[in-house]
């Protein structure tokens, strides 16, 4: 995916740069998936992230909210899987933060990413350390939040958000998961798919705004 202008940031090339990083990743989340589950989270993230970008690209013309909003309300009719409704929870939520704006810049991303994860905590009850999304989502991205916050360059608040979210998607469970079907019977060892499909979402998004 080429690197987005230094003056704006598209939509339609940030969401297919998330589809693109869960394509790459579909085989190890449906491995991942196949201890407990059904085995076809890769899968349904694939899908689901093709639906946003195919919505948000035949949206281009309009403002960042209506085409957030309008892939938000695609992913919730269309979407596969029990992420599907929680995600688009978080377009939603980030359109709302992007109200009136016609263009994007760099100081944009941080509204964005704090509406998606407000959206998403609007729709689960999970914390950090519980086995699901949030374990990668939320230090994910309150590492760039808080990087960039403090002054520190986009790229070195992208290393710390996908630092941050990588250690969250590779905890290990031994215990009955409370959020992804039988994962953890027995005391088997699992590791949440969700939470490594939250790191591909955000290593889409900063991938497509690296050097800006």
């Amino acid at each position: 995916m080429a690197t987005q202008s230094r003056s704006t940031i598209n939509l339609t090339d940030l969401f297919g740069s998330v589809a693109s990083e869960m394509r790459q990743n579909q085989g190890y989340l449906n491995h991942l998936d196949s201890n407990g589950g059904n085995g076809n989270h890769g899968d349904q993230s694939v899908y689901n992230f093709d639906l946003v970008a195919d919505a948000i690209g035949r949206f281009s013309g309009q403002d960042a909210q209506s085409q957030l909003t309008n892939a938000a309300n695609v992913l919730q009719q269309q979407g596969r899987g029990a992420t599907a409704n929680i995600y688009a929870q978080g377009l939603r939520e980030a359109g709302q933060r992007l109200q009136g704006r016609a263009s994007l810049g760099l100081d944009d991303i941080l509204p964005l990413l704090q509406g998606l994860l407000g959206g998403v905590q609007q729709q689960t009850q999970a914390q950090p350390g519980q086995g699901s999304m949030m374990d990668s989502l939320l230090p994910g991205i309150m590492g760039y939040v808080q990087a960039r916050s403090a002054g520190r360059s986009n790229g070195d608040a992208i290393m710390d958000g996908i630092s941050a979210a990588t250690r969250g998607s590779r905890q290990v469970y031994t215990q009955p998961s409370q959020y992804g079907g039988s994962r953890g019977q027995g005391g088997q060892a699992w590791q949440d798919p969700g939470a490594s499909s939250a790191t591909s979402l955000l290593e889409g998004l900063f991938r497509s705004i690296t050097g800006l």
